[in-house]
Parts: structure tokens; sequence; C-alpha cells
């Protein structure tokens, strides 16, 4: 499973790193304990996800988000792999990245 923020880091992420057998999600920027909850409910209903990838923005927001996921996601009864992938440059998204590979 790999969750993002936006919609678009999403479809950035899957066009930068091909994973057909992939579940994707994104937050749309902002995260509700219903959000929460409903990540928490998938993988108790999907147990044969062994890993969530968190995609957030390498930002501040971006930390955030991912250790509010992870958090929730260690609560619950997941049993799998919990990591984070973000860009390298501080400040940037996975579109950034994509947009910035077709200019090269």
């Amino acid at each position: 499973m790999i969750l993002s923020e936006a919609v678009i880091d999403a479809l950035s992420y899957f066009l930068l790193y091909p994973c057909e057998k992939s579940i994707y999600g994104a937050t749309g920027g902002g995260l509700s304990l219903e959000q929460l909850a409903l990540i928490c409910k998938f993988l108790k209903q999907h147990p044969k996800i062994q890993r969530v990838l968190i995609i957030t923005d390498n930002d501040k927001g971006g930390d955030r988000l991912s250790d509010k996921i992870q958090s929730a996601i260690k609560q619950s009864d997941f049993c799998g792999q919990i990591t984070r992938h973000s860009p390298d440059v501080r400040g940037h998204d996975w579109n950034d990245v994509l947009m910035g590979n077709r200019i090269s």
C-alpha cells in the first residue's frame, strides 16, 4: 500500500517507480481522524498487505503527516513494514521530481 498527500504525487510516484501490484491512496493534503481510522480498517480487512510505503513531501507538513500515519498504523494490528520514501530535496514532492526528470 502506497500513501501520498495528493493524488498527483501518487500518480507521479507511479510513473517514477511503477509497481502494478500496489494499492495507492492519498489523504488530500490533510489528515482527519476518520481518514486514519479508514486506513487502519483497510489494512485489517486486507491482511495480505505486508508493507505500507508513505510517500509524503519532503517538508514539515510531510514529516507531520508521515508521523501521524505511522503512529496510527503502529497502534493498529498491522504486523507489516512501514517505511517512508520522500524526495531527496527538501521542499520537493514527487511531482516536482517527475517534472524535473522530464526536463532533463
